[in-house]
């Protein structure tokens, strides 16, 4: 893949809960197990995280694409972790951390208009590549939070959230296809890391009736950073960026249903191991066991 001009990078990525149990009553989400004790509370959950990091090299002179990487990653399932604190009744602090439990990836590399690449549809010229041994060796993501609630009817409540946002992802490609060179049988071909972090603000609501709950938050800012690392293994190629004033944009919608009744987690303390048995099943059925790396992916 040739390089260099300006350089650009970004991250889209959506989670969705696969299954849990609920095993306490006041603020536990669906998909779930949450443990209160007093003005804390700590959130377990597996999610399926889907989407796409994808790397463009830009031509200096016109602002056209002369290359694209798209990092997928599908169907990866997180574990997830939270801690909630309420100093005050209007006031929440929060902090939630999750990472990747399986490693399904696959990424695409595209040149275009390049000398000596194969002509294109459009009289252009593209070089395409493939590679379906695409590794997620890691996805890490904090998220540091504070909220207030300025209205508060009971079953309603709204207010501002501020946060601190902080992500890394990292992709091993080997082997693959070509239109221009055949195939690629040289094990670890490119890696790839992305760095991403930014203050936020925005607002969140939450509304109860029943055992249902629904909980919505949409955040912002202009004001993120990100850097990225690009190593081409097999010519020794390595690649730096850093990026500033990000724009980033992010929501998330819960529906919840309450099972149990009871107060804590040590009421129903029981379900736990059966609720961890219920997830692994799930998780097995659906996704399978994370792939073997060979040697040259755990470089």
């Amino acid at each position: 893949m040739l390089r260099r001009a300006s350089h650009c990078a970004s991250v889209v990525a959506s989670a969705a809960i696969i299954g849990s149990v609920i095993i306490a009553a006041d603020g536990a989400k669906a998909g779930e197990a949450s443990l209160r004790h007093g003005d804390l509370q700590v959130d377990l959950a597996i999610a399926m995280m889907n989407g796409q990091g994808r790397e463009l090299v830009l031509d200096p002179a016109t602002g056209s694409v002369v290359s694209r990487l798209d990092w997928n990653f599908d169907r990866v399932v997180m574990a997830r972790a939270g801690l909630a604190y309420n100093p005050l009744d209007w006031l929440t602090l929060g902090i939630k951390g999750a990472t990747n439990l399986t490693d399904s990836s696959h990424m695409n590399d595209y040149d275009f208009n390049v000398s000596g690449c194969p002509t294109s549809a459009d009289g252009g010229s593209l070089c395409e590549s493939n590679h379906p041994d695409t590794v997620l060796q890691h996805a890490f993501l904090l998220d540091v939070s504070a909220s207030t609630k300025l209205i508060d009817l009971g079953h309603f409540s709204a207010g501002p959230v501020v946060g601190y946002k902080w992500e890394t992802y990292k992709w091993h490609a080997n082997n693959g296809t070509s239109n221009y060179a055949g195939v690629f049988n040289d094990g670890l071909g490119i890696s790839y890391d992305q760095w991403w972090e930014t203050p936020y603000l925005g607002v969140s609501a939450e509304a109860e009736i029943g055992r249902f709950g629904l909980s919505a938050r949409a955040i912002g800012s202009r004001w993120g950073e990100g850097r990225d690392r690009d190593l081409h293994h097999s010519r020794s190629l390595l690649f730096k960026e850093t990026f500033d004033d990000v724009t980033m944009a992010a929501g998330d919608v819960n529906v919840t249903y309450r099972i149990t009744g009871g107060d804590s987690y040590f009421t129903h303390g029981p379900l736990v191991p059966v609720a961890c048995i219920i997830i692994a099943y799930l998780i097995y059925k659906r996704v399978g066991l994370p792939r073997g790396r060979t040697e040259s992916s755990n470089r």
